[in-house]
């Protein structure tokens, strides 16, 4: 039988350790960017206008 204290506590360490992957996924997210090489920013560039003009 899991108590109230044990589960308030399960919820923080979840909502941390959700919180710290998404701190550290929009890390990787922006360096990959600034670092990307600038060919395939332009491909990536040209995909986004087609998929505005299509919609």
């Amino acid at each position: 039988m899991i108590y109230i204290a044990d589960y308030e506590r399960y919820i923080f360490i979840l909502l941390g350790a959700s919180k710290f992957a998404y701190t550290s996924f929009l890390f990787a997210a922006t360096t990959a960017q600034t670092t990307m090489n600038k060919a395939i920013q332009d491909m990536s560039a040209s995909v986004q206008v087609k998929v505005c003009i299509n919609s």
